[in-house]
């Protein structure tokens, strides 16, 4: 699945229907009426979902990112016909990237088309298209569906981020494709 994730969306808020044990059947936004997993947008400013029509609450995210910490010489820019802006910087080219203008931004730090990083041990992203700023982060760590009492997770090695499964003899182990012990 591609997901463009963009640095921090600023407050969330939730709003519900009237009163408690109210059964709205429907959320409703500014006299619009939308069911369970509707999504719709408030203009430039909010991106909303109905959460539970039962109850009327919905939650809404501004629809545009907060950059902060921008690099030097990189400003902020809103195209004509676009509700957000987007950093723009110049022909600013990226460390092996070979080309400018183009990079995903993720967490204060600018990456080129095709770049991996590791976000701590939680994500392992790369950046997909900097043309667009279009980045793709996963789960760092292998999530194990390990039988019950016959396997347990152990600690992470010194060194290492994710923890190994430890099974008894009984069980042979099928690790995916590719795994690296992260």
């Amino acid at each position: 699945m591609w997901k463009k994730i963009i640095p921090h969306r600023g407050p969330t808020f939730t709003r519900s229907g009237k009163g408690k044990g109210h059964r709205s059947r429907a959320c409703i936004y500014k006299g619009k009426i939308y069911s369970q997993g509707d999504h719709w947008t408030d203009g430039c400013e909010y991106n909303c979902t109905c959460v539970d029509e039962t109850t009327g609450r919905y939650n809404c995210v501004n629809l545009c990112a907060t950059f902060t910490n921008l690099p030097q010489g990189c400003t902020l820019v809103k195209k004509p016909g676009e509700c957000c802006a987007l950093p723009d910087c110049g022909n600013y080219t990226l460390p092996g990237s070979g080309q400018g203008s183009g990079f995903c931004y993720y967490k204060g730090q600018m990456h080129g088309q095709g770049e991996q990083w590791n976000d701590g041990c939680d994500y392992k992203c790369t950046c997909q298209d900097a043309t667009t700023g279009t980045y793709r982060c996963t789960d760092r760590c292998y999530k194990w569906n390990l039988p019950a009492g016959l396997c347990t997770l152990d600690p992470a090695p010194a060194g290492k981020c994710c923890p190994v499964p430890n099974c008894s003899s009984q069980v042979v182990l099928q690790y995916p494709p590719g795994y690296v012990q992260e």
